[in-house]
């Protein structure tokens, strides 16, 4: 099955180049229609359903890679669904809207128990005041994350590829029975996704503990982060790679095997905690590739100018504007707080500058926590 859709998308996914997103709605839709008549003449099909993240991952990485970014979130939620067609006994099905319960103690602890490890690093923390009102609106927010929330068969599909498949399990096996019950009538529609909900829900605890504490979690860091920027600033920016985007990765403090600065000064306390810390999603943003490249390994302080005004500083260094899908709202969010902060510090190193970015990596994990 793995094979099916893998060749049937690969040969037809450049036709999509150039058409409107109803045009491209029209084409998936009628490519899906096509597939469900191959699928129903496989007789073991339902028998031989392996991890259908493998689908998700071929298709929206393929998808991407082709279409121009315009296109790209109808397309992210066309992949999502496609992988998971199978399950589906009617298209409609996919974005009907179920009520279910978002709370989850365990998340709420751990976000509570970040807050107090970071407040208890040091005495400057609470004395700061950006840091400070950071912390007091912390805490608020992790009060107010969802109890219940709508949500779709997409959403639920979105929120077990981040975190049920990341735990390393594999209920397809589960996932099928469940919903095979819905199909015979056994259950509702409605029963089936808490169904489904009520156990999926459990492992997004562990989609944010690995956002709070895990490093080096590439694919996982790099989805919440688009979605950060789509969802949780004000431009609404759709981000999407492919071949032709310019847009990198970004890391605030700077990767690099030997720092040239003192890291005690930044609070680290020693060469693997700084390794750890830079490939942590709070230390994680995006920038042009262009101004990726003139920032190169600056302290933090002096990349914050960059950060600030993406357009400004991109003029300055090609005269060429900067296209707006490339002015990242959060670098810019990140900039202005570092510079405010290296104010208040009268432009002296500090362990403050870490402890910014760690408030910055809860703010992420609030947001994920309410978003998936």
């Amino acid at each position: 099955m793995e094979k099916i859709y893998d060749n049937y998308f690969k040969g037809r996914l450049k036709e999509l180049h150039g058409n409107s997103p109803k045009d491209v709605n029209g084409k998936i839709s009628s490519w899906i229609e096509q597939l469900d008549n191959v699928t129903k003449n496989l007789s073991e099909f339902n028998n031989k359903i392996t991890r259908a993240d493998v689908k998700y991952r071929l298709l929206s990485s393929s998808l991407g890679r082709l279409l121009p970014n315009a296109l790209g979130l109808e397309v992210r939620s066309y992949a999502l669904l496609m992988a998971f067609k199978v399950y589906f006994p009617n298209k409609d099905w996919s974005r009907d809207k179920v009520t279910v319960s978002k709370y989850n103690k365990k998340i709420n602890e751990i976000l509570a128990n970040r807050i107090h490890e970071i407040k208890g690093k040091n005495n400057q923390v609470t004395q700061n005041k950006l840091i400070r009102e950071k912390i007091e609106k912390i805490e608020q927010e992790i009060n107010k994350i969802n109890k219940d929330s709508s949500i779709s068969v997409l959403d639920l599909v979105e929120s077990m590829e981040l975190s049920i498949w990341k735990t390393g399990k594999n209920p397809a096996g589960w996932f099928r029975d469940c919903w095979a019950k819905s199909f015979s009538g056994t259950y509702s529609f409605e029963q089936a996704v808490n169904s489904f909900w009520s156990i999926a829900s459990e492992y997004r605890y562990y989609l944010i503990y690995s956002l709070l504490y895990e490093s080096y979690a590439d694919t996982i860091f790099k989805y919440v982060l688009r979605e950060f920027e789509r969802c949780a600033t004000s431009k609404r920016n759709n981000i999407h790679f492919s071949e032709e985007n310019t847009l990198q990765l970004e890391h605030i403090f700077p990767r690099t095997e030997k720092p040239t600065f003192n890291m005690v000064d930044f609070g680290f306390a020693d060469e693997k905690d700084y390794n750890s810390f830079v490939e942590k999603i709070e230390n994680w943003t995006f920038l042009h590739e262009r101004l990726n490249k003139n920032v190169g390994n600056n302290l933090i302080f002096d990349k914050a100018p960059v950060y600030k005004d993406q357009p400004g500083w991109f003029n300055k260094l090609d005269n060429q504007k900067l296209d707006p899908s490339f002015d990242v709202e959060m670098t810019s969010i990140v900039g202005e707080e570092i510079a405010q902060l290296s104010g208040l510090l009268g432009g002296n190193s500090s362990p403050l500058y870490r402890t910014l970015l760690e408030l910055r990596g809860l703010e992420i994990a609030i947001f994920a926590a309410n978003r998936f």
